[in-house]
């Protein structure tokens, strides 16, 4: 990968002779506005709370595919303070921080990015298409084999596709782009299942929005310096080269934590 600030499509959008789209990104987000509260909004109204019984039967529910009795509400919660800081929880931030960052600045600087494998902004449109659609089908398939999957089975698939993907980024030709960003985005999709339901899994549905909530937050500060890498590689390479081995080195640190999980014991 060897383009250079001066021949990638960014340095059109600074001078400002593309707009993107061909609309500009505010006319982009206005579009956008106007589908979330048309489509998306409205679907909110339709969920309900479920039945009690259901709710009393989920909480009670056994914590993993081992089948082992949910402890007392007190005693998991008790449990839940001892665990968010043990070396499971801290591997399982670890793992579902990855994705966020590498999918981040892969998206952030895809025209960019693209341009230096010969793209131009078009055909990195079409390779962000390509990244929906992979995590798209990725979700759907993964949805349907994942209870049948252990959890460090799903970390590991995920981790090894962003890992996959992100090193062949670094081929200097058009065709290996697409394929890198079909790669992200099914790693993409196996992160939006495997994160949904890792850890209620582990610790069980009681206090799930604390586990949750620091987990959340991990991401999105992992995502929010995902651009980052790839910005200071560019302004101090003049490449993408070294930003995108970094976002590589990310996700091996993924994959090596994902293959070191183990459910933790039951006490």
């Amino acid at each position: 990968m060897t383009g250079r600030l001066d021949d990638c499509p960014a340095a059109a959008f600074r001078s400002g002779r593309v707009q993107i789209g061909g609309v500009g990104w505010q006319t982009a987000y206005r579009i956008l506005a106007v589908v979330l509260l048309a489509v998306v909004l409205p679907l909110g109204f339709l969920l309900r709370r479920p039945p009690a019984a259901t709710a009393a039967a989920a909480t009670t529910a056994p914590m993993t595919a081992v089948e082992v009795a949910a402890p007392s509400p007190s005693r998991r919660s008790r449990r839940l303070r001892i665990r968010i800081p043990s070396r499971e929880a801290a591997l399982l931030l670890g793992v579902f921080a990855a994705p966020p960052l590498v999918m981040t600045a892969i998206t952030f600087h895809a025209v960019s990015l693209l341009g230096g494998h010969g793209l131009s902004a078009p055909a990195a449109a079409v390779a962000l298409s390509v990244f929906g659609a992979a995590s798209a089908l990725a979700t759907v398939g993964i949805g349907a084999v994942a209870d049948r999957l252990s959890t460090r089975a799903l970390l590991v698939a995920m981790s090894s596709a962003l890992l996959a993907g992100t090193l062949v980024l670094l081929a200097d030709s058009a065709a290996p782009a697409y394929v890198g960003f079909a790669l992200i985005g099914s790693a993409g999709g196996l992160f939006g299942v495997t994160s949904g339901i890792a850890w209620a899994r582990t610790y069980g549905v009681v206090g799930l929005g604390r586990l949750q909530g620091v987990s959340f937050a991990a991401q999105i500060a992992a995502a929010a310096a995902g651009p980052l890498p790839l910005a200071v590689s560019l302004q101090a390479t003049g490449s993408y080269s070294a930003g995108v081995l970094f976002l590589a080195a990310v996700a091996a640190t993924a994959l090596a934590g994902a293959g070191h999980w183990r459910e933790p014991p039951v006490t």
